[in-house]
């Protein structure tokens, strides 16, 4: 069995610019002022829907992916034997 490929380098930045934002408290206390971005909606409000909506789409790139790599070809769980 051949190991999967390394994953895409651009997938792995923008996973490292996720965590960046999202554990970064600056960025949040910076946008944390109560002038609006879009009428209603704080800027707080903006950059956490705009940071879930980036991880959600890193982590389904980060997916299809592994599929394209072939990675769950070859993986296999535990017990499990393969077909006759």
């Amino acid at each position: 069995m051949t190991p999967p490929r390394p994953r895409a380098l651009p997938i792995v930045a923008w996973m490292a610019g996720n965590v960046a934002a999202a554990l970064l408290p600056p960025v949040y206390l910076s946008l944390g002022t109560p002038a609006p971005v879009l009428p209603g909606v704080p800027c707080s409000i903006a950059y956490f829907v705009t940071l879930g909506l980036s991880i959600v789409c890193c982590l389904l790139a980060a997916y299809r992916d592994d599929e394209r790599r072939g990675y769950f070809a070859t993986c296999r769980l535990p017990g499990r034997t393969d077909p006759p």
